[in-house]
């Protein structure tokens, strides 16, 4: 009798493939998605089949098989809380999308299958994307041809901070049309997916690559064990809460409004008069959600104008008029007072032609503020893994917030950062904390880069 020992071999991570737009050497468990091969708005020539995935330990690899004719190819990555929730006002392939839940800050993309149209750009800001140039990129498909674009990703250019224990990537490809409009095919298939219109995505790969959470990308499990399709509940936008802090003003006298919305949104505010015409407007881009935000501003428009003599490039000023008292050429120079032209006086929104240049017009100097924290507390001092994490923050002035958590012995866990954070406004931060050991931590906050206040906290498993 001969016994036989069949050994079926799955790929453990780290497995480096070659980027040449060909899957022949990813393994069976690293093929993650199989999408149907019917279901595209646009029929059998604008197709996503399959996805492959894996890694070592320096960069991410990514494979789809796909078919596209004049249209485009996007893959979309979110990696954490760096990134933005809507992309159709890019500078590179805007797209009317929204997504649930996730940021992205990476998108992938080529045009009619042709790899020169397309590459690998980082998410900058909700108008502004960088070309990746590290990136491997392959390509084999063509229009109407099917092939496969791929990459190869350093881990350091996902996540330049460092990777965070217990980080999660989250993944969704989609086959759009031409510049800010919709899409017709996703893998995975998406609920809320169209093309004529504003499309939401909500369901995603999720892979989690860092289980054992020690910020290193996982070299011991198969891709399928730490992969699945996840969808987040769709949260239709709304207005939770809109207040007048008052409901009559005096010329000139500040406004305040208070506002809290369901999802992230750009909100404008725009004032009209009895007559319907449009007095004021004010817009205030990716508004956190399920935060009380307090907005403030002064009514009638007004011009300020300030000239100043600099060196080269990031230098300060050693000359300004009007004169500055903050004034510095070898370090940041503070400019405060500024000629201040009242130009629309009887509030009009028409330039006044019933006035004197001189009438209207004087040098300011507003008080300077030191930039620091005026409120800063944690909703609660002891957390369970997974429980949403929730800080109160009030600053004196415009600033970028980050906060970072360490644990006991010093090691980075998790960071998260707030560009431009308006001042002298009570606001609420939450995100969702990891699966972190039962021990003491420690958040910092950070304005503008320097580390301004500390606060301890716990968790317990």
């Amino acid at each position: 009798m001969i016994n036989t020992l069949l050994i079926f071999l799955l790929a453990t991570s780290y497995h480096t493939v070659q980027v040449d737009g060909s899957v022949a050497d990813y393994d069976e468990d690293e093929h993650v998605l199989t999408d149907p091969e019917n279901d595209s708005y646009w029929g059998v020539n604008n197709e996503l089949f399959n996805l492959y995935l894996t890694w070592d330990s320096t960069r991410l690899y990514v494979a789809v098989d796909y078919v596209v004719q004049n249209n485009a190819v996007l893959v979309l990555f979110g990696t954490g809380d760096e990134g933005i929730r809507s992309i159709n006002n890019l500078d590179w392939y805007p797209r009317n999308f929204q997504f649930q839940k996730i940021r992205i800050s990476h998108i992938m993309a080529l045009w009619n299958g042709d790899l020169n149209t397309g590459g690998l750009h980082r998410i900058l800001n909700s108008r502004s994307t960088v070309s990746v140039g590290d990136a491997d990129l392959a390509n084999s498909g063509y229009s109407g041809e099917r092939g496969i674009f791929e990459a190869g990703i350093p881990w350091t250019e996902l996540y330049p901070q460092g990777i965070q224990p217990g980080a999660v990537l989250h993944i969704v490809s989609v086959i759009a049309g031409g510049d800010h409009s919709g899409g017709g095919e996703s893998m995975p298939d998406n609920q809320y997916l169209a093309f004529g219109s504003s499309a939401l995505i909500n369901t995603y790969l999720k892979v989690e690559f860092d289980k054992d959470r020690d910020g290193i990308p996982d070299n011991n499990s198969t891709i399928n064990e730490v992969s699945s399709v996840v969808t987040y509940q769709h949260v239709p936008l709304s207005v939770l809460k809109f207040d007048l802090e008052s409901k009559v003003y005096h010329p000139g006298e500040q406004f305040n409004v208070v506002l809290k919305i369901s999802d992230d949104a750009d909100v404008e505010f725009i004032t009209f008069n009895e007559e319907g015409k449009r007095m004021h407007s004010v817009k205030y881009e990716d508004v956190t959600p399920n935060v009380l935000h307090e907005f403030s501003w002064e009514q009638g428009a007004v011009l300020h104008i300030v000239s100043v003599i600099a060196g080269g490039d990031h230098s300060g000023g050693g000359e300004s008029m009007p004169d500055n008292q903050y004034l510095a050429f070898g370090s940041s120079a503070l400019i405060n007072t500024y000629l201040k032209v009242e130009f629309d006086k009887d509030r009009d929104g028409i330039p006044d032609n019933n006035s004197t240049i001189n009438e209207v017009s004087s040098v300011v100097t507003y008080q300077h503020v030191p930039l620091s924290v005026l409120k800063f507390d944690l909703e609660s001092k002891v957390y369970h893994p997974g429980e949403q994490f929730n800080v109160v923050l009030k600053i004196s002035d415009d600033a970028d917030v980050e906060f970072i958590t360490f644990n006991e012995e010093g090691k980075r866990m998790h960071s998260v950062k707030y560009e431009d954070v308006t001042p002298n406004v009570l606001h609420e931060f939450s995100w969702e904390q990891r699966e972190w050991p039962s021990g003491l931590y420690i958040l910092e906050v950070l304005l503008n880069g320097v580390v301004r206040e500390k606060r301890v906290f716990s968790v317990l498993r």
